[in-house]
């Protein structure tokens, strides 16, 4: 019964797609990021650089981070899901409560496996992440876009801007 679906995303895939690429990571793991942007970025053009902060994060070039913490929303609206209500907004007062390996908040690195079923430009996205310093990034509102900064000081500029330390 599985065999056509193994079968399909072997064909999409191809036989380096979960290895090559510039990102340093490969098979699981690969799929495992992957499945965070898949959830986390709506515009494809995004993904990349989405990818590129969970990476800079998981190889420890974000020191404002505290660790190599994804701090990935999605990975802990996974944890918390119910059936037929999967993903779930928390408050980021709720993070510290959901006690789980997928709780990026809470665990370094990757969550134990896949939190969705990424697309091809997620995987790809995975495999080859924008090369920039970015540390951090938040949804503006604005046509389900992100907006990326480099250091905590300017994340939280963007905090205000976009009215989050109102909520």
């Amino acid at each position: 019964m599985i065999a056509p679906f193994l079968d399909n995303f072997e064909k999409k895939i191809g036989a380096d797609g979960l290895a090559g690429g510039n990102s340093g990571i490969s098979g699981r793991d690969l799929i495992t990021l992957a499945s965070i942007v898949e959830r986390e970025a709506v515009q494809a053009d995004e993904r990349p650089l989405i990818a590129g902060v969970y990476l800079n994060r998981l190889n420890g070039a974000c020191p404002d981070v505290g660790g190599n913490y994804l701090q990935a929303d999605p990975t802990v609206q996974y944890a918390r899901g119910t059936t037929g209500n999967w993903w779930k907004p928390l408050t980021i007062q709720e993070y510290s409560t959901v006690i789980s390996p997928y709780n990026t908040y809470l665990n370094q690195g990757l969550p134990p496996n896949p939190i969705d079923s990424p697309g091809l430009s997620a995987i790809e996205a995975a495999r080859n992440p924008a090369g920039l310093s970015y540390c951090f990034f938040l949804a503006t509102g604005e046509g389900n876009r992100h907006i990326f900064a480099q250091t905590l000081a300017e994340h939280e500029q963007n905090l205000q801007i976009y009215g989050y330390n109102n909520k």
